[in-house]
């Protein structure tokens, strides 16, 4: 695939609602310093629109296919979090989309999940505020290495799930064509978990993978 660049004018994303959580007062507020164009995608826009105090920012709701082709489009995108003992822990779907499809995140509390130590590339909110960006080489690398992130976590959870699988065949009852019905569903959930970009700790955590192999098992064995 090709690599995003910066060939035109640089733009950020937004995709979310008003919810405090989500810190949009400060984003907006570096969004109104900025210079940058921009898409704000809420089913908040009379929030929005009431304190936005510039042009070049396209304000609209979409769904899930839009927010996608909007950050495939886009540089930057904001994923604000306080920062919390339960951030920490935590993985946004937000984090992931803006990795997958190239957009470089836009940060203030940096120590989301496991992705510090992964050695994930973001821009500050100050530098983004600032206009201090990387430049057109730094750009492409932070994208790509975020690329690499996202791939290796993904192939982490297909080599997890197919081992917990065979474990649980050991030491299950169901017969082999309940387990053959069981592994089929659990392809296909797991092919739905990663098309919908919604990974966890959690959901990496052999733990939960046991607990959903038993809920599988309930299920076909009434």
């Amino acid at each position: 695939a090709k690599v995003k660049t910066y060939e035109s004018e640089p733009s950020f994303v937004y995709a979310g609602g008003a919810q405090k959580w989500q810190c949009t007062e400060v984003m907006m507020e570096s969004i109104n310093s900025s210079h940058m164009n921009g898409t704000i995608l809420s089913p908040d826009k009379d929030y929005f629109s009431k304190i936005l105090k510039r042009g070049k920012i396209k304000l609209k709701s979409t769904n899930s296919e839009g927010v996608v082709q909007e950050l495939k489009g886009a540089h930057f995108s904001f994923v604000l979090r306080e920062s919390n003992l339960i951030n920490q822990v935590a993985c946004p779907t937000k984090l992931i989309e803006a990795m997958t499809y190239g957009c470089l995140p836009v940060l203030e509390n940096t120590d989301l999940g496991d992705f510090k130590d992964l050695g994930y590339q973001y821009i500050s909110l100050a530098n983004f505020k600032d206009n201090k960006l990387p430049s057109s080489i730094e750009f492409e690398k932070a994208i790509l290495k975020n690329k690499l992130i996202i791939d290796s976590l993904f192939e982490h959870y297909k080599i997890t799930t197919d081992h917990i699988f065979s474990s649980f065949k050991e030491t299950t009852t169901a017969t082999n064509s309940q387990l053959e019905e069981i592994h089929k569903f659990l392809l296909l959930e797991r092919a739905r978990v990663l098309q919908k970009l919604v990974l966890s700790k959690r959901i990496l955590a052999p733990r939960e993978i046991y607990r959903f192999l038993r809920f599988l098992v309930k299920k076909y064995l009434g």
